[in-house]
This record gives structure tokens, C-alpha cells and sequence, in this order.
């Protein structure tokens, strides 16, 4: 029998031997940044994570980001070429703090702003390409958009992959196709929010100022490249509005007696709002980076790390000076200016501690949770004030 050993390595998948990649590890672009980890991948892309954990890198082949670009998903600006050992590859970088994921891994988890990120992504994505299938498809969060591989995946139905996401993790998935949800498919918002609401998420009673699709050119003054779109709703209240938009900025509407009385305070004191009139009222708008927090803190998405969440712990005790009576627990985070938008300007009752020490435990973090003695550190930066 010693005559007829088989060796083994005859029969080895080649695959099986070493795992393949389009980037190797350690690999610096010219800005310095470093390729780490491989996230996911697939035929045509490959997700990196960088060495500083501080951006996400999709890499793709030249023909899908020639789509992504001539379908008008993806400004060709935001794409950089790569030459590799393979050929000519286009990556896309996004900061950690926002998502860049597969469209089938993403998970509410009862976040109504990252339900509402998503929807606004469908809503964008449909003006632009109505028919292709999104179940194998990317969410990207920067541009509001959901990138299409163009594979032969089955189509689903739009409201049946939002309800994928609002599911737990031992629930079934949902791959009804359109026809058999009935109509085109789509997503409308009165389905969005109904989804929402028999999940158990704390709907808006009030109704958006804006509607997916509206031009957005009144609100940049020739900042942004004229045609360009509000995308969808991320955040409903009464006293402020935030809306998504197919650039790299927010648009966020204040009631104007919410804004007066901030006005009133150092916390808005500094910067000029513009006022505009809204199906009857004026509100004043700002427009602000994506790349920044601008967030309830009472409905977080955005991702922190050890120093955007000391950026907060700063905002929250520079809030706390400016207005000495606050209840900062739902306030608006607005990492541009530094500053925490109270709702409640004279509160019986409040602890900035537990505020941010439940953020510091809570995140999202846009990698790892904080080390401990980091997170003691960003909490006495925020108990400072006390």
C-alpha cells in the first residue's frame, strides 16, 4: 500500500494557497496613506481599511468605476487612478467616520439617522438608474448613493432591502423582487417611515420642508457644481431639519425662533445665517461638510474615533460655558462650529457625564471602541465644565 501515497498538493485550489489582492498590504499612496486590512471584496472591488484606521479605501476595476462615472453615481473627480501589477485600477476614499459598505451587511441597529441615510441613497441612486439590481451593491454614505456591480444577482425589491436592514441577526433575509411587492418596488417615504414605525423607531410627526429630488443651487451660492440634489431627509424635529444632498455637504434648515434664541447665546453668536422662505415659514440654512459630524445626539450614525470624540468632549464643555443651564442630551452636534445646538436652554436637571460617557460606550465608532484610559481622558475633558 506504501506504493500508492497520494500528495495532496496535487489537488490544491491554487486560490487555497495564498489569498490574492488587488492592493498589497503597506502600500502608500502619495498622501501617506497606507493601505491596512482587507474589509470585503468581490469580483470587480476591493474594501480596504487604512493603517491609521482613519479612512476607507474602495479599490476598483476600471470598467465598474467607468459606469459608476458615465451613470453619473460617482463625479470622476472623486476617483484616483491606480497602476498595479494587474492593470489600471480607480479608488475611492472615504473617511471612517461615514459608511462604505455592502449594501447586504448594513444593519440599523435603531439608529432612525443611518435608516434615514439609507433611504436617501435609494431615493438618489432611483433618479439616476431605475432598474438595476442593488442587492450586491455598496452603500456609500459621502455621496449619498448606492453603487450597482452589474452582476447577474437577481433583482430586489428596494423596500424589501430596507427591511433587510431594519431586521435582526437571525432573521430571514427578504429577495422579493418588485413585481412580487407589488408596483415599481420603490421606496416612498410614507412606506419608509410605516417600515420604521412597526420596527419601533420614534417616527417624526412633523413632515419634511424638502423633497427628494429638489434642486439644492439656492442653498450653496455657486459653492457646489450646479445641478445637484437634495437626496432625502436624515433628521426630522421641530426645530431644525437635516437633509442629505448628492454633494459632499448637508443642508440643515433652523426654525427661526430656535435660531433667534441661539443667536441670543455665543453657541451661534459668531456666524451669519442666511434666511429663506419655506411653504410658508423662513428658516435659516446652513450648509456643512459631511466629513463632519452634524447629528442628534440622541440618534448618533456618525463614526468616532479616540479624536473626533475628543472634539465632542471639547464641544460639549465649550457648550456648557456658553450656556450654563443646557440639557445637552438631545441636542445638535455640529462639529463644524464646535458647538452642541440645545434644544432645552434651561433644564432643571443635567449631567454632561453621562451624556458623553454613554457616547464614549455607545459609539458608533468607526473602527474599534475607545482603550479605557483613552475614554477616562475624553470624559474629564467633558466634566470639565461641571
Amino acid at each position: 500500500m506504501s506504493d500508492f501515497i497520494v500528495n495532496e498538493s496535487n489537488f490544491i485550489i491554487e486560490d487555497d494557497l495564498y489569498e490574492s489582492s488587488f492592493v498589497p498590504e503597506g502600500f502608500m499612496l502619495p498622501d501617506g496613506i497606507v493601505f491596512g486590512e482587507k474589509l470585503d471584496e468581490a469580483p470587480s472591488w476591493e474594501l480596504y481599511l487604512s493603517e491609521d484606521l482613519q479612512f476607507r479605501l474602495l479599490v476598483v476595476k476600471e470598467a465598474l468605476a467607468e459606469q459608476w462615472v458615465d451613470g453619473h453615481l460617482i463625479p470622476q473627480s472623486a476617483f484616483m487612478p491606480m497602476e498595479l501589477k494587474d492593470g489600471v485600477f480607480y479608488l475611492l476614499i472615504s473617511p471612517s467616520s461615514l459608511k462604505l459598505q455592502r449594501l447586504s451587511q448594513c444593519r440599523f441597529n435603531g439608529s432612525m439617522r443611518y435608516a434615514f441615510s439609507f433611504y436617501s441613497a435609494l431615493q438618489h441612486t432611483r433618479t439616476l438608474d431605475a432598474e438595476s439590481s442593488l442587492r450586491d451593491g455598496i452603500f456609500c454614505e459621502l455621496y449619498s448613493v448606492m453603487l450597482p456591480c452589474y452582476t447577474l444577482v437577481p433583482p430586489v425589491a428596494d423596500r424589501a432591502l430596507f427591511r433587510n436592514a431594519l431586521r435582526g441577526k437571525n432573521d430571514p433575509e427578504s429577495l422579493l423582487s418588485p413585481e412580487e411587492m407589488g408596483g415599481s418596488g420603490g421606496l416612498a417615504y410614507a412606506s419608509c417611515i410605516n417600515d420604521l414605525r412597526e420596527h419601533g423607531y420614534a417616527v417624526p410627526a412633523e413632515h419634511p420642508l424638502l423633497e427628494s429630488g429638489e434642486p439644492v443651487d439656492d442653498f450653496f451660492m455657486g459653492k457646489v457644481k450646479i445641478g445637484q440634489i437634495i437626496t432625502g431627509p436624515l433628521c426630522i424635529r421641530r426645530q431644525y431639519q437635516i437633509f442629505d444632498t448628492s454633494t459632499d455637504y448637508y443642508v440643515l434648515l433652523i426654525d427661526k425662533l430656535w435660531g433667534d434664541a441661539l443667536l441670543h447665546t455665543t453657541v451661534l453668536s459668531r456666524i451669519s445665517l442666511n434666511t429663506v422662505p419655506l411653504n410658508g415659514r423662513a428658516v435659516y440654512v446652513l450648509t456643512l461638510p459631511k466629513r463632519q459630524a452634524l447629528e442628534a445626539l440622541d440618534d448618533r450614525a456618525f463614526g468616532y474615533d479616540r479624536h473626533s470624540m475628543m472634539d465632542l468632549a471639547q464641544a460639549v464643555r465649550r457648550t456648557r460655558t456658553a450656556v450654563p443651564q443646557a440639557d445637552l442630551k438631545d441636542g445638535l452636534y455640529v462639529e463644524k462650529l464646535g458647538m452642541i445646538l440645545p434644544l432645552t436652554f434651561s433644564a432643571e436637571f443635567y449631567d454632561d457625564g453621562k451624556v458623553m460617557w454613554d457616547i464614549i460606550q455607545q459609539g458608533p465608532f468607526s473602527s474599534a471602541p475607545l482603550m479605557q484610559d483613552i475614554a477616562y481622558d475624553i470624559l474629564s475633558v467633558a466634566r470639565s465644565a461641571d
